[in-house]
């Protein structure tokens, strides 16, 4: 093959496409509302619809646009494209990575003429390109941004986890006094920033003003995100994949499971480092994040130094539950997504409980006996995107459930 060159998509596109076949590689949905209030005249023209991973294509069957049903295929199944017919459109936000992937399909099908691929931005990728242009020649100021949880807002994620606990580092030490702190929350006027607001050189701002009408918003926001010259993250990290080369963005990560990933995507162009607690969990993720060796820096995490510091109740007070010889404490990662999270549920074994291993309501009351007779208490910590309906009914003597959202509204 080649070339492939990539163009975004204008209105003065429309007329080269118009009479053309339409297929879209990767189906975020922000991109598509956006194509098709841009161009609806072109919506029709749209014939199919391919994912960008195989895992997609295995657990999204089926998507809707413009009011219609398409069948989600797999990228790998193009073996010929008509360039004088057929036109693709990126839909993903990550442009480059889809580019990428397409440049490898075509090779491996030997398709050897040169092409141009377009990608259609959503509203957020259309603002920043254009303040990234107007900042691109501005020196970076003494701005360090944070942001926790995923790309979709799951109750109190958005200030918690790694980032908060290096934030609070930076406070206690007086950091504020000479960067300023910035947090790409929810909503920064929620009355639980208040205590941090007060603080010098600490300021809350919404990560829906990288798309708000609203000027004066959109303008605070990527003057922050544009000018800080550092960037910190627990998950999400597509608000800074167009970041300048003098911008770091590390990524803190939330967690450390040594599961095999099934959504593997190369992360090694999204961000400069990923902390982790090991050089073990180093080789791990190097290999599971598609990164390069210098990215790995093995740190520890932020929020185990919170295990160390002191507090006023017990844990046991805290979750009500018994004071025991014993007390254990079991985190199960596998669960079913909640929070039109569909594409990271992980495989279920029918379980009543929602559990591994212990799979059966019968099952959960045996070990609540079993706890009894060894004098032993169990705190099940549930996976932040866990179904929590499942677990309401659950009531044992000797066994809490434990949810993120009890431990935020705790003040952990």
């Amino acid at each position: 093959m080649k070339k492939i060159t990539l163009k975004m998509l204008e209105k003065s596109d429309v007329h080269t496409l118009e009479d053309k076949e339409l297929w879209f590689a990767g189906f975020d949905m922000d991109n598509l509302d956006f194509f098709e209030n841009n161009y609806p005249m072109l919506c029709h023209n749209v014939s199919r619809i391919f994912a960008l991973l195989p895992i997609d294509h295995r657990t999204i069957k089926k998507t809707f646009f413009c009011k219609r049903e398409y069948t989600i295929e797999n990228l790998s199944d193009i073996t010929n494209i008509d360039t004088n017919k057929i036109a693709i459109i990126i839909q993903y936000a990550y442009e480059t990575e889809a580019k990428e992937r397409i440049y490898e399909m075509m090779s491996s099908h030997h398709i050897t003429e040169d092409i141009v691929v377009f990608w259609c931005p959503n509203k957020a990728s259309n603002f920043e390109m254009q303040y990234r242009d107007n900042y691109k020649e501005l020196p970076l100021k003494n701005i360090i941004v944070f942001r926790s949880g995923s790309e979709q807002y799951v109750y109190g994620h958005d200030f918690e986890d790694n980032s908060r606990a290096l934030f609070e580092y930076m406070v206690e030490n007086g950091y504020c006094n000479t960067w300023k702190l910035i947090w790409l929350v929810e909503n920064p006027d929620s009355i639980e920033f208040d205590k941090w607001k007060s603080v010098f050189g600490v300021e809350f701002i919404s990560y829906h003003w990288e798309q708000s009408d609203d000027i004066e918003k959109r303008n605070i926001y990527f003057q922050n995100i544009c000018l800080a010259k550092f960037i910190f993250t627990t998950e999400t990290s597509r608000f800074a994949y167009r970041r300048r080369h003098d911008q770091i963005v590390v990524q803190l990560w939330h967690g450390c499971g040594i599961k095999t990933r099934l959504r593997f995507e190369s992360m090694k162009d999204r961000y400069d480092y990923m902390t982790v607690i090991s050089r073990f969990y180093g080789d791990l993720h190097e290999k599971e994040y598609g990164l390069r060796p210098n990215q790995i820096l093995v740190t520890g995490y932020p929020k185990d130094d919170w295990l160390f510091k002191k507090t006023n109740i017990s844990i046991e007070d805290l979750v009500d539950i018994p004071k025991k010889q014993h007390l254990i404490l079991w985190g199960p990662t596998y669960r079913k997504a909640t929070c039109g999270m569909k594409k990271l549920n992980e495989v279920m074994l029918p379980s009543e409980t929602g559990l591994p291993v212990i799979n059966t309501y019968n099952a959960l009351k045996r070990l609540n006996f079993i706890l009894e007779q060894e004098d032993a208490a169990l705190i099940i910590k549930l996976h932040p995107l866990a179904d929590e309906t499942i677990y309401n009914d659950f009531h044992l003597s000797n066994i809490r459930f434990v949810t993120n959202k009890q431990l935020y509204n705790w003040g952990y």
